[in-house]
């Protein structure tokens, strides 16, 4: 994001006129460049879904390549990534969709069979939407049905088992992530269970990184008692992050 100038970032649909009522916001565009820049233990909380947008645009390697942006939204993503001049294709159920005339939009139930051919993908992205789908498996099966051989899937999960997250379950039974959800959540994502899926399915997990930390008082203290048993040799991104951005290639033969 921080390669295109102010005039480019305009044209991105960071605001909706059918924009729900509890969206979270986001950075003004003259200030987005300087929000991209700060490292993740110091970024804004109040912004965790534009650091996951961040972080996955960050994981697209140089154009052109052929990206589909699965559950797009707004089409956040997938407007960056047309103005830096990837070939885009977006799909989602509801038609939210801002971006650019030329990507190619279609209204996809991601829960069916994808309308797209065999091996035609270099990038799938997913962007905080796997938990709102039936099957997880069903979307990786299809994922690696239409990505070529190498290709990359670029999802963002919600992060449960954060500092925070365990915390808050072991107080409440709450899952952090998911309690304040703007859709209704239907699939929990829990690490090791998306790496045995991952496995399954062709998959295999090149890089995690985080959106926003999680950091209060009580967690810091959490984290001073437990934080070694819980997350021996673990970086910060797996202790803190409200979502975790996974970056997984595909082995098809």
């Amino acid at each position: 994001m921080d390669t295109l100038d102010l005039e480019q970032l305009a044209l991105v649909p960071w605001f909706s006129k059918e924009r729900l009522p509890d969206a979270p916001s986001e950075p003004p565009v003259d200030k987005i460049k300087e929000y991209v820049r700060v490292p993740f233990m110091k970024r804004n909380r109040n912004y965790p879904l534009f650091y996951s947008w961040v972080e996955i645009v960050k994981s697209v390697p140089s154009p052109p390549l052929v990206i589909l942006d699965a559950a797009c939204g707004r089409g956040i993503i997938a407007q960056v990534l047309f103005l830096k001049g990837h070939r885009v294709y977006a799909c989602d159920i509801q038609n939210y969709f801002c971006g650019d005339k030329e990507i190619d939009f279609k209204l996809v139930d991601l829960n069916r069979d994808f309308p797209y051919p065999d091996n035609f993908f270099d990038i799938v992205i997913n962007c905080e939407g796997l938990e709102c789908l039936e099957s997880s498996i069903h979307f990786l099966k299809e994922t690696a049905r239409v990505l070529k051989n190498n290709g990359h899937l670029l999802i963002s999960v919600p992060h449960i088992s954060s500092l925070v997250g365990r915390y808050n379950f072991f107080k409440s039974g709450i899952l952090t992530g998911y309690e304040t959800a703007l859709f209704e959540r239907r699939n929990i994502i829990y690490l090791p269970l998306l790496q045995e899926l991952f496995n399954e399915t062709g998959f295999r997990i090149v890089h995690i990184k985080g959106n926003v930390p999680q950091i209060t008082k009580k967690a810091r203290l959490f984290h001073a008692l437990l934080g070694r048993i819980l997350f021996p040799g673990q970086n910060d991104a797996l202790k803190f992050a409200h979502s975790l951005i996974i970056d997984a290639e595909l082995k098809k033969y």
